[in-house]
């Protein structure tokens, strides 16, 4: 049995900030961010990883409006190796717990039309709701899918 840990990262831990950025450039080429960006994120909401043993499997960059109580996910990748493992479940899975139990309310991101293992794993594994339809939303034919979930909701339901 594997032995898991999620992690929160902190913009001054460079060496797992480098890390990260691999994982990111693995998944986004030139889209992916450097330990300098990444720090910045950090700064500006929250970075999530998946640690199994000594390596570092997925990472999360979730944005928030914490005085809103709502949460956008930027970024969710898996180094390769671990893809198809059920790593980004379990991150995805830690997040929204976490999340929730600060109260907020709503966790939005976006994802390509074709990509349908993201489709899936957002929809149907932890029920996101297709929202709108985003136009060119990368530049031409770039395309996105708007997506929600409900994290929490108080006392009253809202």
């Amino acid at each position: 049995m594997s032995d898991f840990q999620i992690l929160k990262i902190q913009p001054d831990d460079w060496n797992t900030l480098l890390e990260i950025a691999t994982i990111d450039q693995e998944s986004f080429g030139k889209d992916g961010l450097t330990p300098a960006n990444l720090s910045l994120m950090a700064r500006a909401g929250r970075i999530y990883a998946l640690r199994e043993g000594s390596i570092i499997s997925t990472e999360a960059i979730v944005l928030a409006s914490f005085p809103t109580g709502n949460s956008f996910l930027f970024s969710l990748a898996v180094l390769e190796n671990f893809r198809h493992k059920g790593h980004g479940k379990k991150l995805m899975k830690a997040i929204c717990e976490d999340l929730a139990e600060e109260g907020v309310k709503t966790m939005e991101l976006t994802v390509a039309p074709e990509n349908q293992a993201a489709i899936n794993l957002y929809c149907m594994h932890f029920q996101f709701e297709k929202i709108a339809f985003i136009e060119n939303h990368f530049g031409p034919g770039q395309h996105r899918l708007l997506l929600r979930k409900t994290l929490y909701k108080d006392e009253q339901g809202k």
